[in-house]
C-alpha cells in the first residue's frame, strides 16, 4: 500500500495523489508497487529487498540521489509464535523532492505520524522529520518494555500460586523479545552515531538538541532492556530451581511413604510363607491375626514418627 501525505500548519494530511515535497508511506508493498517505486522513484531494487528483509540490520548509506536510513522498530508479533514483540526494519529514503518510508508491516511509528500523535511535527524539514521519527521509535521501545515488565509481574504472581511449565515458557518467550530489542537498539545506536557524524548532521541548535535527545532515549532503552533481561534470566533460574526443589520434595515424601507401608507388607510376607504351619508364630493362637495386625500398625507408626522427627514428612 502506498499513501501520500502533506503538512498544513504542522498537521499531517492525506493527499489524493503524489505531490512535491510530500511524505510517501509504503507498507507491505505488492509486486506492482515495488515496480512503481523502482521505475518512477528510481529506488534500487536491492535497497527495497533489504528493507523488506526482517533480518536486515540498521544502517545508513547514500545510493544515487537518496540518503538511505534503515532503522529497527519494535512491533507486535503477528506470526503464530508466542513471542510477544519482534523488531523489523523501517526504511527511510530522503531526496530533494521526496521523503519515503518503507516497511513490510504496519507499525505504530508511521501510524502515529499519520494520526498527528507527534507534537510539533515538521514534515517540511526532512532532517527534523527523521529525528522526530527516531525519537518516537525510542519512546516506542520504552513503552513496549513497560508492557513486558507488566506481563512479567502478572506471570510471577501466577507462579507464586502454582508453579507450572507454561508460565516459564511465557517468560522464555518474553526473554526472546528482549534479545530482539537489545540487538536492534545497539544497531540503531551505531547508525544514529554515524548519522550525527555525517553531512546530514549539519543542523541548527534545535536539531542538535533533538538528536542528543534521540541518543539519550535510545541508550535509556538499551539500559532498560539489559535490566529487564537480567531480571528475566534471574527469575527463570529461580523458578526453575523452585520447580526442581518441589519435585525433589514430592519424590522424598513418596519414598518415605513407601518405606512406611513396606513394614506391614514385609511382616505379612513372612507370615504368608509356604512352610510348615506349626513353625509359624501365632499359627495356633485364635488371636494371631489381631496380634500380627497390631504389631504391623505399631511398627509402621514408629517408622512414621521416626521419619517425621527427621523432617522427611
Amino acid at each position: 500500500m502506498i499513501e501520500y501525505f502533506g503538512s498544513v500548519n504542522n498537521v499531517v494530511t492525506k493527499l489524493p495523489a503524489l505531490d512535491k515535497k510530500c511524505w510517501i508511506n509504503v507498507t507491505a508493498p505488492s509486486t506492482q508497487e515495488i515496480e512503481l517505486l523502482t521505475t518512477q522513484f528510481k529506488i534500487p531494487i536491492e535497497i527495497l529487498t533489504d528493507i523488506l528483509d526482517s533480518d536486515e540490520s540498521a544502517r545508513i548509506e547514500v545510493e544515487g540521489r537518496y540518503l538511505i536510513i534503515i532503522v529497527k522498530i519494535p512491533v507486535l508479533n503477528s506470526d503464530d509464535s508466542d513471542i510477544p514483540y519482534v523488531t523489523v526494519p523501517l526504511g527511510i529514503l530522503i531526496s530533494n523532492d521526496y521523503f519515503i518510508s518503507v516497511s513490510n508491516i504496519e507499525n505504530d511509528i508511521t501510524n502515529d505520524v499519520k494520526n498527528n500523535r507527534i507534537k510539533n511535527f515538521d514534515m517540511g524539514n526532512h532532517r527534523r522529520f527523521v529525528l522526530q521519527m527516531f525519537l518516537r521509535i525510542s519512546t516506542q521501545y520504552l513503552r513496549n518494555l513497560k508492557d513486558i515488565s507488566r506481563t512479567q509481574r502478572e506471570i510471577e504472581k501466577k507462579i507464586n500460586i502454582s508453579v507450572k511449565n507454561e508460565e516459564l515458557l511465557k517468560l522464555l518467550d518474553m526473554e526472546k523479545s528482549l534479545v530482539y530489542f537489545s540487538t536492534s537498539l545497539k544497531s540503531n545506536e551505531l547508525m544514529i552515531e554515524k548519522l550525527k557524524r555525517s553531512k546530514f548532521s549539519k543542523m541548527n541548535e534545535e536539531d542538535e538538541d533533538l538528536i542528543d535527545d534521540v541518543i539519550i532515549e535510545n541508550r535509556q532503552a538499551i539500559e532498560q532492556t539489559s535490566i529487564h533481561t537480567n531480571i528475566m534470566s534471574g527469575t527463570m533460574d529461580t523458578f526453575a530451581s523452585i520447580i526442581s526443589n518441589n519435585q525433589n520434595v514430592v519424590i522424598k515424601t513418596l519414598t518415605t511413604i513407601t518405606i512406611v507401608l513396606m513394614i506391614p507388607t514385609l511382616i505379612s510376607s513372612f507370615f504368608g510363607m509356604n512352610v510348615n504351619p506349626d513353625s509359624i508364630p501365632f499359627s495356633l493362637n485364635p488371636h494371631g491375626f489381631t496380634i500380627i495386625l497390631f504389631c504391623s500398625i505399631m511398627l509402621s507408626t514408629i517408622g512414621y514418627l521416626y521419619f517425621r522427627k527427621k523432617d522427611l514428612f
